[in-house]
């Protein structure tokens, strides 16, 4: 019905017959991320103070290693200025690897978008890593939590 199948490390046939007695619908393929690039984090959340809120910081295994996040009302107006106040970015500019800060600071831009229109009062956005290289930036892996929508 349409299918088109590329060569995979795993064939699609190869994943429904995993799935055994389970129905599936489809299967997504997604683009291999580049190697290199820098891991980051950026989330999103409500505050009952601020409203919407940004973060991005250094992510992947150094999250828990560095105290290093800035935050930001969303939407964010400047969010290339806002990856800038990264100790993690000085480093990559002194070290003349600064061609992703352009890349991440589109992907916080566009998350905080998002959060300044999502219709909940309770919710956290987390994407780490974020994946960014002098060609883009690409969520790795990310969390959804919601707790109440508004009235």
């Amino acid at each position: 019905t349409g299918v088109q199948t590329c060569a995979l490390p795993i064939s699609y046939d190869e994943l429904v017959a995993a799935a055994g007695a389970a129905p599936v619908d489809g299967v997504y393929v997604q683009r291999m991320a580049e190697s290199g690039g820098q891991e980051f984090l950026a989330s999103a959340f409500y505050d009952e103070s601020f409203g919407p809120v940004v973060s991005v910081g250094a992510g992947g295994v150094l999250t828990e290693l560095l105290d290093d996040v800035v935050f930001a009302p969303a939407p964010v107006a400047d969010a290339r200025s806002l990856v800038g106040r990264l100790r993690i970015a000085a480093y990559l500019e002194r070290k003349g690897q600064a061609g992703c800060l352009d890349p991440l600071a589109d992907f916080v831009a566009r998350l905080s978008v998002l959060a300044a229109g999502l219709p909940w009062t309770g919710y956290v956005l987390e994407v780490n890593p974020v994946l960014a290289t002098e060609t883009g930036a690409v969520a790795l892996d990310g969390l959804v939590v919601t707790e109440k929508e508004t009235s």
